[in-house]
């Protein structure tokens, strides 16, 4: 039984987490309406980044003729130039110049070094919005870094096609033996690439999980499972020697220092 103190304490963090979720989704960003100031040249800022937006930030410049805002750079951003009135001109680093009016937008890729100047006989104003550039996803094959996700849970049951049903009826989990259980979802640097997630449940006899008592055993994604392979076995890894190969991927097979089975999954290359 817990003693007075600790349930205090478990109680007290219980609520900080509470209130933490509270205060989260009260700081989420909320679609509205954003006035646009009609007013002589200048600056005002229209969105600054989180709670007001999730990264983006955004700004109405007004600049009388033959002004310029001065050169800046995007930095680890990206930022579009959006012409609401009058002609004006980009001008990069390097010299060259990207007109810009109400039917021309401009964009500009991290790390470009930039100005805005107003070659017009009127004012130039304009709406630039800048967001966070979004890492570059890392390609398939010949990426070693290692694991990029999990492939599989598979654990042990006395009678696998009951504990299927149980979790089905309580959890919702709709898998059958041989087959298990799949969740699919999607990759955060590549939106466009789908994953996916087995989840199985294999006898108590199985001798997939290798020799020893282990239950439980985790399959994870790896980009390139022989490059992979090769380099932790130079770092004295136990490392089996046997490369299984299918129509659904590549297979692989490493013990940790405790003696658990950990299985490595390339998927086919798309």
């Amino acid at each position: 039984m817990l003693n007075t103190g600790f349930r205090a304490k478990g109680i007290g963090m219980l609520l900080l987490a509470a209130t933490g979720v509270i205060m989260a989704q009260a700081a989420k960003p909320t679609a509205r309406a954003i006035s646009l100031p009609q007013g002589t040249a200048g600056y005002q800022e229209l969105v600054s980044g989180p709670p007001g937006s999730a990264g983006m930030k955004s700004g109405l410049v007004v600049l009388a003729p033959g002004k310029s805002v001065g050169k800046h750079s995007t930095g680890d951003h990206e930022e579009m130039v959006i012409v609401l009135e009058g002609r004006g001109q980009m001008v990069l680093a390097d010299g060259r110049r990207v007109d810009i009016s109400p039917q021309s937008a401009a964009y500009s890729p991290p790390g470009t070094e930039h100005d805005v100047i107003n070659t017009g006989t009127g004012l130039l104003r304009y709406v630039y919005v800048v967001s966070p550039a979004q890492a570059q996803p890392a390609k398939r094959g010949g990426n070693m870094q290692g694991v990029k996700g999990i492939g599989g849970i598979f654990f042990k049951a006395k009678d696998p096609k009951a504990q299927y049903a149980w979790y089905e009826k309580h959890l919702g989990i709709k898998g059958q033996p041989g087959t298990g259980a799949m969740f699919h979802w999607r990759d955060a640097n590549d939106p466009e690439k789908k994953e996916m997630t087995v989840w199985s449940i294999f006898p108590e006899n199985t001798k997939y999980f290798g020799g020893g008592d282990q239950t439980l055993m985790l399959n994870y994604l790896v980009d390139d499972l022989k490059g992979l392979l090769a380099k932790l076995k130079a770092e004295g890894v136990n490392v089996d020697p046997k490369v299984e190969e299918a129509d659904y991927g590549k297979f692989g097979w490493i013990t940790d220092p405790e003696g658990n089975r950990i299985e490595l999954w390339e998927p086919p290359k798309e």
